[in-house]
């Protein structure tokens, strides 16, 4: 199957659509999922082993987003200094 996720940081920093999520996880070995739904309330692809991250972007996010995105930014860059390998995701892939 086409993957229609991109990196961005190679073989490490991944982004696509909720329905991307499996296939990175499948094939990229993904640690850590960052999840930028604001509607969501699980993972779009659930698994014990893969850390969820949520920064809801959108018009009624809480706490405000500049927070979120701060710990979500800090997050990231510990677990990519410490070699595992993250997922970003929105809904479609294409915002």
């Amino acid at each position: 199957m086409e993957e229609n996720y991109n990196a961005l940081v190679p073989d490490h920093i991944f982004m696509g659509g909720s329905s991307d999520v499996e296939h990175m996880v499948k094939n990229e070995h993904i640690d850590v999922v960052v999840d930028l739904r604001e509607e969501a309330t699980q993972c779009a692809y659930p698994d014990p082993k893969i850390q969820r991250i949520q920064v809801p972007i959108g018009d009624n996010a809480e706490p405000p987003q500049e927070e979120l995105f701060k710990q979500a930014i800090q997050h990231v860059m510990e677990t990519y200094k410490s070699g595992k390998k993250i997922g970003f995701h929105c809904g479609g892939g294409k915002g």
